[in-house]
């Protein structure tokens, strides 16, 4: 491990108890299921900005549709900003079903999450072989490959076991 090296014995009891639970926290390689869930999300918001630097004008709409639109109308402006709403989305179903999130109430063993994150990587499937598909340069190499990973990364979170959470406690349960 790098950084700073600390022996138990030199940490307050505080620390000591707090240790542990803070130092899970804040390690994205902690297990495969976090790591992939990370880097889902990591790929999931970049695709998320395209689209909207896309809706903003900021980039050329030509990279997408399969190359075939080069006027930005209101109709696609609309679409690439309701693109990335969907996107962040598809992030918050990944991040949940990790165990990554906890909010309103639902679990990455719940019967919706486990449901949704299956969808989200069905649609991510489908997606890939869309863009390998594609006359465009962009979306077949550039997207597809980002869309090849999501796949799996998303079939990785979604075939897992229900992570285990922290109860207020600080003892670990499963949800």
């Amino acid at each position: 491990e790098c950084g700073l090296i600390l022996e138990y014995d030199d940490l307050t009891q505080e620390q000591q108890r707090t240790k542990p639970r803070m130092a899970n926290r804040f390690n994205i390689f902690q297990n495969k299921t976090t790591f992939t869930a990370n880097l889902a999300t990591l790929l999931f918001l970049v695709i998320a900005t395209i689209q909207s630097c896309i809706a903003c004008g900021l980039v050329p709409i030509s990279i997408i549709w399969g190359g075939s639109q080069t006027d930005l109308t209101k109709k696609l402006r609309l679409a690439s900003i309701v693109a990335a709403v969907i996107l962040v989305s598809m992030a918050w179903v990944i991040r949940t079903r990790a165990g990554l999130i906890t909010s309103f109430s639902l679990r990455s063993s719940s019967k919706s999450i486990r449901i949704s994150s299956w969808i989200v990587t069905f649609y991510m499937a489908l997606n890939t072989v869309g863009n390998f598909l594609s006359t465009n340069v962009f979306e077949r190499y550039g997207f597809g490959c980002m869309t090849a990973i999501l796949f799996i990364c998303c079939w990785v979170v979604s075939s897992s076991s229900p992570s285990p959470l922290e109860n207020e406690n600080g003892y670990e349960t499963f949800a």
